[in-house]
């Protein structure tokens, strides 16, 4: 039978044995994953797009800025630096592009890098290139907007010819990826109440009061930067 009175106590040992077997299984799993990509990288050390996986996965769990030990002996100590390698490896990596250019996102409006190539790029021109390389990639679409409307420009001109404004990249952003929210956010902020535009799809967006309503899809909390944490669906129309 249970004991009777005050176990409260208990029980917040309980929860804390539970976080804490919770919290090593996840720190374990992290860790295997990231030794699995140190472990390919002995064997292929050649392949930049490993460097461009590690970077990506130590970003995603907050250790974007921790030093990695690689198996020939170097200590890359950021993610920056493992993006750089991946580059140096494979120009042809668009979101290690992409990820730089995130690395610069609350860096100021001058903000560069420079590539192992000697290369000095700004978060617009790490943003073209990674749709030089990926013209699918929708989230790069999404934040070259995001880039226009901050420093106030009104187009810019792809590598491949096109010439895009804000609104164009972020409906750009929408057909590639339907489900692109933060996309469907930065739309609706150019749209004052009752203003509509029409989707590439087809589709017409009214904004109603500060939420974006897509016919047939999905209304979505304010968002802005496709770097960070994605928003939740607040309801659908």
């Amino acid at each position: 039978a249970a004991a009777s009175g005050n176990n409260s106590s208990g029980n917040a040992g309980e929860d804390n044995l539970l976080r804490g077997a919770h919290t090593t299984r996840a720190a374990l799993q992290e860790q295997a994953t990231e030794a699995d990509l140190v472990a390919a990288l002995r064997e292929t050390p050649n392949c930049g797009a490993l460097y461009q996986n590690l970077a990506q996965l130590r970003e995603a769990v907050g250790r974007g800025q921790e030093p990695v030990a690689l198996p020939d002996g170097q200590h890359l100590g950021t993610a920056r630096e493992l993006y750089l390698e991946a580059l140096q490896r494979d120009p042809s990596l668009a979101l290690a592009f992409y990820g730089l250019a995130g690395q610069l996102q609350h860096e100021g409006p001058g903000a560069t890098v420079t590539l192992r190539d000697g290369r000095v790029l700004n978060q617009r021109n790490l943003l073209l290139e990674a749709l030089h390389c990926n013209a699918q990639l929708a989230d790069a679409y999404n934040q070259l907007g995001m880039v226009l409307q901050q420093h106030g420009d009104k187009k810019v001109k792809l590598k491949d010819g096109r010439t895009m404004a804000k609104n164009r990249l972020f409906k750009e952003a929408i057909r590639l990826a339907p489900g692109n929210l933060n996309a469907y956010c930065n739309l609706s902020q150019q749209l004052q109440v009752g203003e509509s535009v029409l989707l590439l799809d087809g589709r017409t967006l009214v904004k109603t009061k500060n939420l974006p309503v897509a016919t047939g899809g999905t209304t979505t909390t304010t968002t802005t930067s496709s770097y960070g944490p994605r928003t939740t669906i607040a309801g659908t129309t």
